[in-house]
């Protein structure tokens, strides 16, 4: 079975990693190098950046044999998955939507439910108190259509130029710009909360692995107030298990195998390498600490550029002039 996963979510690398643990060749699709960055590419694992329309999808399923598809793509990113499935269309393949499940099932009297960001935006508009932004930068513009909303919008994003870009384009500060990777953990969102003095979460209803529950339990314990952009509970689509399952994966069976790996780790723990990174400073013997010197003494080989090497003409350690 050929397996393509367009990913863009948790829950597409966590089948890419349930695939290679069992050593199942398969292709992630990315739309830009930061998404690349977080997958492990491998003998198993091809990954393939590129933004396509559907025509580009439907030819690059065709031409790669594929007939295994797995979308697993944002669940508001509603064009990637029409487009998929439209790729997917006239072509003799299995196309499955691997849906995220939201994990939340909480009532809180300050939460706000919107259909759409311009709507959650209009009512920002008639409110006070700077506004904590947790949608990304693609819907970011819809909240910039006026000056005094704009100045009160903290906005985090992931840590990629075309998300900054975004931020710059619509005139945000950068005192105002918080770019960083998540999973935020809910002393975390506690602390941003407080640090920007935040009366306001916006927030996609993205469920468990978006880290959902934890901005709306900051939000309670800090009392202020919750806003939901979506309605995701009525997606459709298969859960992570499900989708394994159709692969033919069952988790008891990656569970028992990565118990077997780390018992047989155990018994051989005494026979692991121990490798020291040792640094030389300025590059002369007198700039080398105690700890350095005794390392390089008790070492069975001593790895470096030929000129490191030179330093320790005395040491009867193998020496290898690795350099790479």
């Amino acid at each position: 079975m050929k397996i393509l996963i367009f990913a863009g979510t948790t829950e597409g690398r966590i089948v890419s990693e349930k695939l290679e643990k069992q050593k199942k060749e398969h292709t992630v699709c990315v739309t830009s190098e930061y998404g690349s960055g977080l997958l492990h590419e491998s003998g198993f694992c091809s990954v393939h950046t590129e933004k396509m329309d559907s025509g580009r999808m439907h030819d690059f399923i065709a031409e790669g044999g594929f007939d295994f598809v797995i979308d697993a793509t944002h669940p508001y990113a509603y064009e990637a998955s029409r487009n998929i499935k439209a790729a997917a269309e006239g072509l003799d393949i299995q196309c499955v939507r691997l849906k995220r499940d939201t994990g939340v099932n909480d009532a809180y009297e300050k939460m706000e439910f919107f259909d759409s960001n311009e709507d959650c935006a209009a009512k920002l508009l008639n409110t006070q108190g700077n506004i904590l932004l947790t949608i990304g930068s693609r819907e970011l513009h819809k909240y910039c259509v006026d000056e005094a909303l704009k100045e009160r919008l903290f906005v985090r994003i992931i840590p990629d130029e075309e998300s900054l870009k975004c931020c710059t384009d619509l005139g945000i500060k950068g005192k105002n710009i918080i770019a960083l990777q998540g999973p935020f953990s809910e002393e975390m969102n506690e602390a941003m909360i407080d640090m920007y003095d935040i009366a306001y979460v916006i927030s996609k209803q993205s469920g468990a692995a978006g880290g959902f529950a934890e901005k709306l339990n900051a939000a309670k314990k800090k009392g202020i107030t919750f806003c939901v952009i979506g309605c995701l509970e009525k997606e459709d689509g298969l859960s992570t298990e499900e989708v394994l399952a159709r692969l033919g994966i069952r988790e008891s069976a990656i569970q028992t195998e990565e118990t077997e790996t780390e018992m047989s780790a155990d018994k051989t723990a005494e026979e692991k390498i121990q490798i020291t990174l040792a640094g030389i400073g300025p590059g002369s013997r007198d700039s080398l600490t105690t700890e350095v010197m005794n390392a390089v003494k008790t070492a069975d080989y001593l790895l470096g550029a030929e000129r490191m090497l030179e330093l320790f003409p005395e040491t009867e350690v193998e020496k290898k002039p690795f350099y790479r």
